[in-house]
């Protein structure tokens, strides 16, 4: 599996619908924050070590976060793209 697989499938796992993850993919290749990542978006997921991996989709779900703010802001499956506190302090909250 690629790294534009990858990201794909995970966006789409938490919620958004093929289209809209291909708009969040868009902008995270376009992204300051993962410039270092622009040679490697075809390379195999399986060549870097898993924490580099969550770093990379870390930086995504923030990237996704800001898509999502701007375009559907009420979509109920926002909170799968916050950070893991973040989503900790969403559910003690409920």
């Amino acid at each position: 599996m690629k790294i534009s697989e990858l990201a794909l499938q995970n966006l789409t796992a938490n919620g958004l619908s093929t289209e809209q993850a291909e708009h969040v993919i868009i902008r995270a290749k376009e992204a300051k924050a993962l410039d270092a990542m622009k040679p490697f978006w075809e390379r195999a997921v399986s060549g870097y070590p898993q924490g580099v991996i969550r770093a990379f989709l870390v930086s995504l779900h923030a990237i996704a976060l800001e898509w999502i703010d701007k375009y559907v802001p009420d979509i109920w499956f926002r909170t799968m793209f916050l950070p893991a506190q973040a989503q900790a302090d969403f559910i003690e909250k409920q």
